[in-house]
């Protein structure tokens, strides 16, 4: 399925889903997919906070940081790797030279990279 076609399919969920976190728990965190949908309603519901929303790379951050951190037997939190670029497929762009701490790659890990970040 394509993302175009999962955006259509979860677009009137996520909406229900969002209103319903306005109305009763408008401190929520709210994660991808759908932000902008979401800052629509939350603005619309005057309980808008930017802080509260994830950005479109923060789940591929926490996705790449742990795959990092796994790799490397520490902890998440001690990872800090930047992801640019979109957020799918071939767009993704783990910023691998500026991890910290240093994650050097073989063949077969960069490979399990790409996949998890798929």
């Amino acid at each position: 399925m394509t993302r175009e076609m999962l955006f259509d399919v979860n677009a009137t969920v996520d909406f229900e889903a969002v209103c319903t976190i306005a109305e009763n728990s408008a401190h929520a965190l709210i994660p991808n997919p759908i932000n902008s949908l979401a800052a629509d309603v939350l603005i619309q519901k005057d309980v808008f906070d930017p802080n509260r929303l994830f950005g479109i790379t923060t789940i591929d951050v926490l996705r790449a940081e742990s795959f990092v951190a796994e790799q490397l037997s520490v902890e998440p939190s001690e990872v800090s790797l930047p992801v640019i670029g979109g957020h799918e497929g071939e767009t993704i762009m783990p910023g691998l030279s500026q991890c910290s701490p240093i994650f050097q790659a073989s063949i077969q890990r960069g490979k399990d990279f790409v996949k998890m970040m798929m």
